[in-house]
């Protein structure tokens, strides 16, 4: 057990001022998904300054993970860390508009997507781990530091190919498959949740849905017909089952497929991600051909040959006949023996803020996050962290956090790693 003096000695070392200088270093460093290594350097460089023994762990020279330790002296429980280094790309998928990726301060408020994804909660855990090392607190686990790249990832398709649209697959996954402190007994990923812990998350997948003509027509010919299904233009054709498919996506899928556990109640959503048809440079021709694109968040009971089924009977309902491939698939998955980690979680959570954590919000639990990485390879794993997630706290076309915010959650990541890494491990007991 570690007695409160220990503890108001480590928390007390977690300061607003170094607090918030860390999170406008971390934004300042750019790291659009895919081009992560400058932010890397420097947490590198971090990790070795306060003697956390770092090393890069990456497939790619330019995408590396990094990861830091701060080893136990004993037999207690190994705990792990994690955020992701990468921010969203250069334009914003809701707007359309350039996203400004960098921070900026204003009285008690951290402005900018990047400070809440997911650099405010890595920072938070950074200090976390600085005061508990500084003060000189033992721990019996080790503490496991590790900030990932890929998490926002592209998935390969069409033109966009390997290595530039490499996502996940260097990130999380590629660190706890071969960095060398990753065999840990529990993984907390911070990030913004609005003080609630999920341990469920959706997967992902990608279906292309292709429409096509009989013949392609040249426009001064083209008569159009009394139904759009019978269109000889593939992306008008397409019409109807377009209509179709968001009547189904929520009348359907989000309903068929909710998915309620202790660990999050998922809402899977699907939607449009991109549509293709003709030349806008050719000769008056009507396209042939129409490609849509589909983006599934998938609750982890799904088969995704039921989604497949579903969309092919899109097509024969709507009488728009339609080829279905699926190009990527992540399967969604839900922790199992989080119990120990909630449980300090829900302790530390108490001590700072003086109630239990918020019941995670379903849009918390139904996208995709580095916890599912952990969860899928058997490291029981919670996300829990600061502030709101994308969209809320929103303002001036972007999310804040407050200061006292991020300090107070620094201050619960330090007394959960105070908790379970003073936890003696059962030894030779398979934990999972």
């Amino acid at each position: 057990m570690v007695s409160e003096a220990d503890k108001q000695r480590v928390i007390s070392r977690i300061r607003s001022e170094e607090l918030s200088t860390l999170v406008m270093r971390l934004v300042e460093v750019e790291s659009p998904s895919g081009n992560e290594k400058n932010i890397g350097d420097y947490l590198y460089s971090w990790l070795d300054q306060e003697g956390f023994s770092p090393r890069r762990v990456g497939m790619l020279p330019g995408r590396f993970n990094v990861a830091g330790v701060m080893k136990g002296k004993g037999d207690g429980y190994r705990l792990l860390f994690n955020a992701h280094m990468d921010t969203a790309p250069e334009r914003s998928i809701r707007s359309g508009q350039p996203v400004r990726r960098a921070g900026w301060i204003e009285g008690d408020r951290l402005y900018g997507h990047a400070v809440m994804n997911d650099k405010g909660p890595m920072a938070c855990f950074m200090l976390a781990a600085k005061a508990i090392k500084d003060s000189s607190v033992s721990l019996l686990g080790d503490l496991v530091l590790t900030m990932v790249c890929g998490e926002i990832g592209r998935n390969p398709i069409e033109e966009i190919v390997p290595p530039e649209s490499v996502g996940r697959e260097v990130g999380a996954r590629w660190l706890v498959t071969h960095g060398p402190n990753a065999h840990v007994d529990f993984a907390l990923v911070a990030e913004a949740t609005g003080g609630g812990c999920a341990w469920v998350e959706c997967g992902e997948a990608g279906f292309k849905v292709t429409i096509r003509t009989e013949r392609s027509v040249y426009l001064p010919h083209f008569e159009r017909p009394e139904s759009l299904e019978k269109s000889l233009n593939a992306v008008v054709r397409a019409t109807p089952y377009i209509r179709a498919f968001e009547s189904w996506a929520q009348n359907v899928y989000e309903k068929r497929w909710r998915y309620e556990s202790a660990g999050g109640t998922v809402v899977p959503k699907c939607g449009i991600a991109a549509v293709r048809g003709g030349d806008p440079a050719g000769g008056g021709g009507t396209p042939d051909e129409c490609e849509i694109y589909l983006r599934f968040f998938t609750p982890p009971n799904i088969d995704p040959v039921w989604i497949e089924r579903e969309l092919l009977s899109l097509g024969e309902s709507t009488g728009v006949p339609a080829e279905v491939e699926m190009y990527s698939f992540s399967r969604g998955h839900e922790g199992r023996n989080v119990e120990p980690l909630v449980h300090a979680i829900a302790k530390a959570h108490k001590e700072v803020f003086g109630t239990s954590p918020n019941p995670v919000r379903p849009d918390i639990a139904s996208m995709w996050r580095d916890v599912n990485v952990f969860n899928e390879v058997g490291i029981p794993s919670v996300t829990y962290g600061p502030g709101a997630s994308m969209g809320m706290y929103a303002e001036r076309g972007t999310v804040f956090v407050t200061v006292d915010e991020l300090v107070a959650y620094a201050k619960s990541y330090a007394l959960i790693a105070l908790d379970l890494c003073n936890q003696e491990r059962r030894t030779g007991a398979n934990l999972r």
